[in-house]
């Protein structure tokens, strides 16, 4: 499979519903970019969120990483945090990609 550029990641409320707080591989995030990939929803595969110096990333063990923008981090903060959030769509670019 060849990493896309650019990946459109929606958070549904079924996702927020699903989540859990502060698990990289169950949290709203990590669960819509594994639909936005066509993957399965259950955290087989090694696809987590995870935080870098720059904020968060969606990250495939051993293969690519797509950075996330600033509102999608924001996102994960506050639902980790317990304040209500709602459902989101944002963009995260490949990491290394122009």
């Amino acid at each position: 499979m060849t990493a896309p550029a650019e990946l459109v990641i929606e958070v549904t409320a079924d996702d927020i519903d699903h989540g859990m707080r502060r698990e990289c591989m169950w949290c709203p995030v990590a669960l819509a970019a594994r639909r936005a990939l066509g993957w399965p929803p259950d955290p087989s595969g090694g696809l987590e969120v995870i935080t870098t110096e720059f904020g968060h990333a969606v990250s495939i063990a051993g293969g690519p990483k797509w950075v996330l923008p600033r509102e999608a981090s924001d996102f994960i903060q506050a639902f980790d945090d317990g304040s209500l959030t709602g459902p989101i769509t944002f963009t995260a670019r490949l990491a290394g990609a122009s």
